[in-house]
């Protein structure tokens, strides 16, 4: 199956490094707007610099998607400039090392980032 991305606007939460950088490097090559989020500002301007090299269309945002407020801004800013979206990635999340066959490890902040991603998503 073929999708055509071109012209699309895409959100991808968690987008600075691993699935979530990966996805959004693959929406920025088949031609959809992305825009990137994650807490950390110079894995954003790695993602920046990558877009940038390639001629591919996308806007960056330092964003905790713990922090309804700050999903708020972002997501009417990217309306506001963009027009619309069209693809949401909920990526984001936090990662212990540890085997994910045992959950006793995972904290209440892994649990809120997770479930806050599913539900302000």
């Amino acid at each position: 199956m073929e999708i055509d991305l071109e012209g699309k606007v895409a959100i991808v939460t968690g987008a600075g490094r691993g699935i979530g950088r990966e996805i959004a490097e693959t929406l920025g090559r088949e031609g959809a707007t992305t825009v990137v989020t994650d807490v950390r500002q110079d894995l954003l301007d790695d993602v920046a610099a990558t877009f940038r090299r390639h001629g591919w269309a996308g806007r960056q945002y330092v964003c905790d998607v713990r922090d309804a407020a700050r999903i708020r801004t972002v997501v009417d800013d990217v309306v506001r400039t963009l027009g619309r979206i069209d693809v949401l990635v909920n990526n984001a999340a936090i990662y212990h090392d540890m085997d994910m066959g045992d959950q006793s490890l995972m904290t209440g902040q892994t649990l809120s980032v997770d479930a806050g991603v599913a539900m302000l998503g």
